[in-house]
């Protein structure tokens, strides 16, 4: 059981299931009953205190009611349809989840939650449950952690009363930026990249001069670097879908065209590996700056000034030494969506990074540390100290085939994918152009 004391308050109420956390509010008791017992018609009053069933399950009865509230005053419930589809539309019948009070949670709470929902859902839901994926290691002591990327969500929004000041130069709204530039907000600042296909989070405090110098300057690499995932599984970008070309090929989630070199009768072995080439070119360093500062954009304004060095180095132009950053190609994270994973340090035990980012698209996983940090008294840069963090980080984790890249390089590259096929049978699941035969 959970419950709420007290009247005349707004009330906010955590859902949380398996896969997905959301908060809404109600702002009056009235209006906070006729909502919790939908999902508790035995919900008890008592002194001012509201008690209702904690552990609920998704099934038809329950969505019927739920709906039947949201259409009795669909101007009062219309920002609760958005999130309860937002939620429920990630559940399957018979689903356990929770409802409880909103308090500050820290990650063990989290995980606690977690574990007991994936016991209850083996029976009710026919789904495994696998006791090591909860093993998070020292990462559960050290750091709380946010899920960003399941549901719209804006950041940064500004009081009314408040000065429109831009996170990143700092400019005030209709003033010049240290840049020299007038500071604007009119245009929509989109948190993640709107061409990996983000049409979910934005950022409301990021200058239309910055989202503009991001858009030319580190953006492109970081959208040229995961192209080839997006079009291999068929991910819409700010254009919708778009086909990957090479100089020697064309990909899309439907269709893959090869020219292969040499001739046709070099392939009747069965066999060719052959280099792919992309066109476009991206910067090592301004993949790195990108995906930290699509996470500084998840840093309240009150905690900014620690960053000031790292959002210094978001407009810098020159090479700097950074952690590696690790990369993992795996199925099991596969996200049809960007995401991303915000872990912040509670504690001063700087053994740890103060700021750590996950970024996930399509099947790839990144995991980087936001450098320069006030808060961090190393830099992570030594085999020792960035293995003390790594060694104990979301230990289930650890065996998996990850890589550990570079990503300081300031130079342009091209990204290579070297291709192998065999079983090539020409005529039958391999074809050649008229000109070719």
């Amino acid at each position: 059981m959970d419950q709420y004391e007290g009247a005349n308050q707004v009330f906010k109420l955590d859902f949380v299931s398996h896969s997905t956390n959301i908060m809404i509010s109600i702002s009056s008791q009235e209006d906070f009953l006729d909502f919790i017992q939908v999902f508790d018609p035995n919900v008890t009053i008592l002194d001012a205190k509201v008690t209702w069933k904690a552990i609920q399950q998704k099934d038809s009865v329950l969505i019927e009611r739920m709906s039947v509230l949201i259409d009795s005053d669909l101007k009062k419930y219309s920002s609760l349809r958005k999130l309860f589809h937002n939620f429920f539309s990630g559940l399957v019948e018979g689903e356990y989840f929770f409802i409880l009070n909103h308090v500050d949670r820290i990650t063990t709470d989290f995980t606690q939650l977690w574990r007991k929902l994936g016991k209850l859902n083996v029976e009710a839901i026919n789904s495994t449950f696998d006791e090591s994926l909860y093993d998070w290691g020292t990462t559960v002591l050290n750091y709380n952690i946010a899920f960003i990327g399941a549901e719209r969500k804006s950041f940064g929004r500004f009081a009314e009363s408040e000065i429109k000041t831009c996170r990143y130069c700092k400019g005030e709204e209709g003033e010049k930026n240290s840049f020299g530039e007038a500071v604007s907000f009119r245009e929509r600042a989109h948190l993640i990249s709107e061409a990996l296909g983000n049409k979910k989070l934005v950022s409301l405090d990021e200058c239309d001069y910055c989202n503009e110098y991001f858009s030319r300057t580190i953006e492109p690499s970081v959208v040229n670097y995961f192209s080839i995932f997006r079009s291999l599984h068929g991910i819409s970008g700010k254009r919708g879908k778009k086909k990957l070309r090479g100089e020697n090929f064309e990909l899309d989630a439907n269709e893959f065209h090869v020219k292969l070199p040499g001739d046709l009768r070099d392939y009747k072995g069965g066999h060719f590996s052959t280099p792919l080439d992309l066109i476009d070119t991206f910067v090592q360093t301004d993949v790195y700056k990108c995906l930290v500062k699509f996470l500084l954009a998840l840093v309240p304004k009150k905690d900014l000034s620690v960053y000031k060095n790292t959002i210094q180095w978001l407009f810098e132009n020159k090479p700097r030494s950074l952690p590696s950053v690790a990369c993992l190609q795996c199925g099991n994270f596969y996200a049809d969506y960007p995401r991303l994973i915000k872990y912040k340090r509670f504690n001063f035990d700087t053994s740890f990074p103060d700021l750590i980012g996950e970024f996930r698209y399509a099947d790839i996983v990144m995991i980087f540390i936001v450098p320069f940090s006030d808060l961090d008294q190393r830099q992570f840069l030594e085999a020792d100290e960035f293995n003390t963090f790594w060694d104990s980080f979301i230990s289930f984790r650890k065996d998996m085939p990850w890589t550990f890249s570079d990503f300081s390089s300031i130079t342009p590259f091209k990204m290579r994918i070297n291709f192998t096929v065999n079983n090539i049978k020409i005529g039958k699941n391999a074809f050649v152009t008229k000109e070719e035969e």
